[in-house]
């Protein structure tokens, strides 16, 4: 496989990371920005809060963005496939 074929498939593979599933309602996920946690409380109900808000941590909306947190086995970090996907969309 040459650069420019293997390029392709490390965009075509990013981009299936991040692809959103279609079947759930957006108006289903929780909404990040109306969170809210009381800072007064200890550090572990603080962290009891958000998940009881967030309700799935890896798929919920920022305003009318849906985020989806998904991780690979493959040991390349995320920060290095958005470095990566940058590099090769030049």
């Amino acid at each position: 496989m040459d650069k420019k074929q293997n390029q392709n498939e490390d965009l075509k593979e990013f981009d299936e990371l991040f692809e959103i599933n279609e079947l759930s309602d957006m108006n289903e996920l929780s909404d990040i920005q109306r969170i809210q946690i009381d800072t007064s409380l200890p550090k572990e109900e603080r962290i009891r809060q958000f998940f009881d808000q967030i309700k799935n941590p890896y798929r919920f909306r920022c305003g009318d963005m849906v985020i989806q947190i998904s991780f690979a086995d493959n040991g390349i970090s995320l920060s290095d496939r958005i470095e990566q996907y940058f590099r090769l969309a030049e």
